[in-house]
C-alpha cells in the first residue's frame, strides 16, 4: 500500500515490526484506536483468533472504537466463528468488516503479489476496490459472505 503511494498510519504491539514502513514515512499510532480515528480503511493482520478477540482487542478493539465511515479489511488467520461475532459487532455500529485472509506470506506482501479471499458487503468491497488492489494480484470476492475460511474450504 505505502509503494501505490497511501499514506499509512501504522501500529503494532511490538513497535519494532512497524520500522520498516516507519523507516518509509508512515506514521505511529500509540494504539489502535488512534489508526481508526485518523484512517478511512483499517487493515488488520493478526496471527489468529486468540489475538482477534484478545485482552487487548476486547479492551481497545475494533468493535468499539470503529466509527461508520471507516472499513476493516481482516488479513488475519481467523476462525469462522471469531468473523461472524466480529461482523457482527460492526453492523451493530455501522461499520463494515470485509474478511482478507492472505496467502502469499513475506514474499508476496514484499512483491504485492498477495491472494486475498475476501467476503462481505459487495458494495464496501468496490468502495476500497483500489485499496486491496494495491496489496494483491487478483481478489477473489465471494458474495456469500464468509464462505472462505478453513472449516468450510474454498
Amino acid at each position: 500500500m505505502q509503494k501505490a503511494g497511501y499514506p499509512l498510519l501504522v501500529h503494532d504491539m511490538r513497535k519494532t515490526a512497524a520500522d520498516p514502513y516507519l523507516a518509509e514515512r508512515a506514521a505511529w499510532a500509540e494504539a489502535p484506536e488512534g489508526v481508526a480515528r485518523k484512517a478511512d480503511v483499517v487493515v488488520t493482520s493478526l496471527p489468529g483468533p486468540p489475538e482477534v478477540e484478545g485482552p487487548r482487542v476486547r479492551r481497545q478493539g475494533h468493535a468499539r472504537w470503529r466509527p461508520a465511515r471507516v472499513g476493516l479489511f481482516d488479513l488475519s488467520t481467523n476462525s469462522l466463528a471469531v468473523v461472524k461475532r466480529s461482523h457482527a459487532a460492526f453492523a451493530e455500529r455501522q461499520a463494515h468488516m470485509l474478511d482478507a485472509p492472505a496467502g502469499g506470506g513475506p514474499a508476496g506482501d514484499a512483491s504485492g503479489k498477495l491472494a486475498l479471499w475476501i467476503s462481505g458487503d459487495e458494495a464496501i468491497f468496490k468502495k476500497h476496490e483500489k485499496v486491496h488492489a494495491a496489496i494483491r494480484s487478483g481478489p477473489l470476492y465471494q458474495t456469500d459472505r464468509f464462505r472462505y475460511h478453513r472449516e468450510a474450504g474454498p
